[in-house]
């Protein structure tokens, strides 16, 4: 009897002086809290203010985190404003925080990475990262990021980049980058890029950018880029580029560039670009160019250039070649339309130009036609209308009133006047002949 109490005695010794490898206690030393830990070093299982560990954390409100290595769970929102650490692995429950959360992040409101979220990351409220969020992040009303967002984002009003949005970006309300939106972004209001916005963009109001537009954007109401547009770009009101038009550019009213404009552009009801204009042109009203014009310009008024007009024009009202007729548009708008200042390498009219009214420009040549009149400092070519009026004719006129002061060819009409013949052949009728 006496040797087992004395056996016993010596157990009960060994154990209480052998430390377990597995301990459950309150954390020595806590200043965060209650907390409860099933751990062997580092690693198990973390209930309370557990700061760091490697396997199961669950706390009500967190206060201070140092790491998570696993699973996160928390029951309620932080008590502090910033959690920092680090959550690698799973961070979920009502509202997750840490300065980092990289894995799979899930919240019934929030999923905040003060720093940073990286992975995949859905909250029926809001996503949110201090800086950067990098990924999948799915936000019943927003997904937001302070400086970048970089992957694919769906927000249910809004997305949100103070910096910029990469990749893929959805929003029924509103997807804006603070400085640039580079991808696919898709909004039922608007897409704005404090920038630039590169890639297709489309949203049902408005999609703008501050600097340069590159890629396919289209917007309901009006396409807007502060600097260079270039690519495909379409509004249901007015595209307009700050400055230069590259592309293929639609607006069902109007599609407006500050300086060149090349490519294709169609406007219901005008196409003004302030500097020169090369492609093809189309509009309802008018067609301008402060500048040159190349290629085909066709309007239902007007095609107007404040340069020379080289291809084929067309006008069911004019078509001319006049800084004087520019300079008036201008004013006709108030003001709003800036034309390139300056003198032009050259003044005219070349190409097939037709006009319902009247076609005029200081040099005109190829083939011109007019139902009104034609009224030209040098006219050559072939040439048709009611009356024509010119300095100089080298060429073929046909029309009932042919008057010009030099001849050098053939008038056809009611009447015909070459200043350059002598009377009584000076004025003829049906024809009049000057080589």
């Amino acid at each position: 009897m006496n040797r087992l109490a004395l056996l016993a005695s010596l157990l009960f010794a060994g154990l209480m002086t052998a430390p377990p490898p597995l301990q459950a206690q309150e954390a020595e030393g806590a200043t965060d809290g209650w907390s409860l830990r099933l751990m062997a070093g580092d690693r198990g299982i973390g209930i309370g203010h557990v700061p760091s560990i490697t396997g199961l954390r669950l706390n009500v409100s967190d206060q201070r985190l140092e790491r998570v290595d696993g699973v996160s769970l928390t029951l309620w929102r932080p008590q502090a404003e910033t959690v920092g650490g680090r959550v690698r692995g799973l961070g979920a429950g009502l509202m997750p925080q840490a300065g980092e959360i990289t894995g799979l992040g899930l919240g019934l409101g929030a999923v905040v990475g003060e720093e940073s979220l990286t992975g995949l990351h859905a909250a029926g409220v809001a996503a949110i990262a201090g800086r950067h969020a990098r990924g999948v992040h799915l936000g019943g009303i927003a997904v937001i990021g302070g400086d970048d967002l970089q992957g694919i984002q769906l927000g249910g009003l809004s997305v949100v980049a103070g910096e910029h949005a990469r990749g893929v970006q959805l929003a029924s309300l509103g997807v804006v980058g603070g400085e640039s939106v580079a991808g696919v972004q898709l909004a039922g209001l608007a897409t704005i890029g404090g920038g630039s916005v590169t890639g297709v963009q489309s949203a049902g109001l408005a999609t703008i950018a501050g600097d340069g537009m590159r890629g396919i954007q289209t917007a309901g109401l009006a396409t807007i880029a502060g600097d260079d547009m270039e690519g495909i770009q379409g509004s249901g009101l007015a595209t307009v580029a700050g400055e230069s038009m590259r592309g293929a550019q639609l607006g069902g009213l109007a599609v407006v560039s500050g300086e060149e404009m090349y490519g294709i552009q169609v406007g219901g009801l005008a196409v003004v670009g302030g500097g020169n204009m090369r492609g093809v042109q189309l509009s309802g009203l008018g067609t301008v160019a402060g500048g040159q014009m190349d290629g085909i310009q066709l309007s239902g008024l007007a095609t107007v250039a404040g340069c020379e007009i080289r291809g084929i024009q067309g006008g069911l009202w004019a078509v001319e070649s006049d800084r004087a007729t520019v300079e008036w548009a201008r004013r006709v708008a108030g003001g709003a339309l800036e034309f390139e200042p300056g003198a032009c390498d050259a003044v005219g009219i070349t190409g097939v130009t037709l006009g319902g009214y009247r076609v005029s420009g200081a040099r005109i040549q190829g083939i011109t036609g007019a139902v009104g009149w034609i009224d030209a400092g040098e006219l050559r070519g072939l040439s048709m209308a009611g009356y024509q009026r010119s300095a100089l004719q080298v060429g073929i006129s046909v029309g009932v009133v042919n008057w010009t002061d030099h001849l050098r060819g053939v008038q056809l009409g009611l009447i015909n006047r070459a200043g350059n013949n002598p009377p009584p052949f000076r004025i003829l009728p049906l024809i009049n002949v000057s080589f």
